[in-house]
């Protein structure tokens, strides 16, 4: 059965009814579906906020994929162990995705201007 609640449109409410009212759960005067229907907000508005890590007193230094792999290692850990919100992993995750591809970028580069003084050293003995 339909709600029987008229919306300030002038339209009818077209949820169902609970069981002994001629309302929905969102729209009952009874006493004991108010009190149900204000926790649920309470708690609908708890569960929306955003998690945060607590705060650690060391600070994690990235210098090396090493350094990165530890973290992940940490991470996975602690979302097996339910000490880390999935969320949060998955943050730390990309993170650390961004991370790898610097290093690998630096090694690029690294080799890089390793083969340029080769390359260079070798013009020079050519040009003698």
């Amino acid at each position: 059965m339909e709600c029987e609640y008229i919306k300030s449109n002038g339209k009818k409410c077209i949820a169902q009814t609970i069981k002994g009212d001629k309302f929905c759960f969102a729209h009952s005067s009874k006493p004991i579906i108010i009190e149900k229907r204000n926790n649920a907000k309470s708690l609908g508005g708890k569960n929306g906020r955003k998690q945060m890590l607590t705060p650690s007193k060391t600070i994690i230094s990235l210098k090396n994929p090493n350094d990165t792999l530890t973290l992940l290692e940490q991470t996975i850990n602690d979302v097996r162990q339910n000490k880390l919100a999935v969320n949060q992993a998955n943050c730390i995750g990309y993170l650390c995705n961004i991370m790898s591809k610097i290093f690998e970028q630096q090694q690029v580069e690294t080799r890089l201007a390793v083969l340029e003084r080769v390359v260079l050293l070798e013009r020079k003995k050519v040009n003698r």
